[in-house]
């Protein structure tokens, strides 16, 4: 059963709605991963850095 040319007329205008809208979430979502890289490369950086630490205090015995 074919659909009814209203009914056509209403997806066409969903369509560009429901993609600016996945759009903007992917875009928020981008962003929002962006920022856990850094802070995952932050804590990355002075775990290292708290390691080296470690192990020259370790050397020193």
């Amino acid at each position: 059963m074919r659909p009814k040319s209203s009914e056509n007329k209403a997806k066409n205008v969903e369509t560009p709605a429901k993609r600016a809208k996945l759009e903007q979430e992917l875009g928020i979502l981008t962003y929002q991963l962006a920022k856990l890289q850094k802070t995952g490369n932050a804590l990355a950086k002075r775990s290292n850095e708290i390691g080296n630490e470690l192990e020259k205090l370790d050397a020193k015995k």
